[in-house]
């Protein structure tokens, strides 16, 4: 009994000590810290009440259905523009001799991007120069450099560079290969 008055008269005294310190404390801070409780409850309730995840066999075997012309995009419309692309024909090159590979050869399929359709046109009318430039160059080029990992980016940057000289522009923003093939 002793041990019940002593636990009950040291509950008295936290309790009082609380509401003491309780008291001190601004209106404002204790609305912020009641409406921190608020949300953590509601928190803990949403989670505790979402939708729990199907298994796999059940959500593999369900069945969707959907409108083609409503829903879906095309996969392009996903991508900003980036400007205007123009094939040039397929180049074939004797690449530079060596003497591990005497006869080597070459093939490339080029795309040029431009800003827009005006630049592309003046692409077009000089199409003939920019091939002969882009044929002269792979042609300085030996089959060892070119089988390199990195040769590709080079490629792409100095035939770049390359073109907008032969233009006196800076024209082409971007070359991509559509075939880069070389052989020994």
């Amino acid at each position: 009994m002793e041990r019940l008055k002593y636990y009950k008269s040291r509950y008295k005294e936290n309790w009082a000590s609380f509401k003491k310190k309780y008291m001190a404390i601004p209106r404002r801070i204790k609305l912020i810290i009641l409406s921190i409780l608020v949300l953590a409850i509601v928190g803990v309730i949403s989670f505790l009440m979402r939708d729990k995840p199907e298994l796999i066999e059940e959500l593999a075997s369900k069945t969707f259905n959907f409108s083609v012309e409503k829903e879906l995009k095309p996969f392009a419309s996903y991508f900003p523009s980036v400007g205007e692309d123009h094939l040039l024909k397929k180049i074939i090159v004797n690449l530079k001799q060596s003497e591990d590979y005497p006869e080597a050869m070459g093939m490339f399929e080029i795309f040029l991007n431009v800003k827009s359709a005006f630049m592309l046109q003046t692409i077009k009318d000089k199409e003939y120069l920019i091939q002969d430039v882009l044929q002269r160059e792979l042609e300085s080029f030996n089959y060892e450099s070119l089988s390199k990992p990195q040769a590709k980016k080079m490629l792409k940057a100095i035939l770049k560079n390359k073109v907008n000289r032969a233009l006196n522009k800076r024209l082409v923003k971007r070359l991509y290969f559509k075939t880069y093939v070389i052989q020994k």
